[in-house]
C-alpha cells in the first residue's frame, strides 16, 4: 500500500500510511476514523500499554469518521514536512488533567 510500505522510521510515516488507509477505505464507501500520537508504549504479554497508547486512542476516540487526528506532539515532529495538518481547537481527552490541542490531516 502506498504511504505505508516500505515501512517509514521518518515522523510522518504513520501520517502517510493513515491517509492511505483512509483514502483507500474512502473509494469503497468505508469511513476511517484514527488518530496518532508519540509517546512511552510498554509491552505486556505480547500486547501494548502505557500512556502513550492510552492518550493515541483518546486522540482517535476524539476524531469524527472519515478523519485523522494527531496530537501536537506528533504535529511538532513533523514540521518542515509535506504533510498539511489543520487545527481543531483543544480537546478534553478521557483520563488526562488537561486539554490537547489535536490537528486533522488535510494532505497527504
Amino acid at each position: 500500500m502506498t504511504g505505508c510500505w516500505p515501512p517509514s522510521t521518518a515522523p510522518d510515516g504513520g501520517l502517510r500510511c493513515a491517509a492511505a488507509f483512509r483514502d483507500q477505505l474512502h473509494g469503497i464507501g468505508l469511513q476511517l476514523r484514527a488518530g496518532l500520537h508519540t509517546g512511552e508504549v510498554e509491552l505486556r504479554d505480547g500486547d501494548i500499554g502505557g500512556i502513550g497508547a492510552h492518550l493515541a486512542d483518546r486522540v482517535m476516540a476524539a476524531a469524527p469518521p472519515g478523519e485523522i487526528f494527531t496530537s501536537r506532539t506528533v504535529r511538532d515532529l513533523v514540521v518542515g514536512s509535506d504533510v498539511e495538518l489543520q487545527d481543531r481547537g483543544a480537546h478534553a481527552l478521557r483520563g488526562t488533567e488537561e486539554r490537547w490541542q489535536l490537528f486533522a490531516i488535510t494532505r497527504p
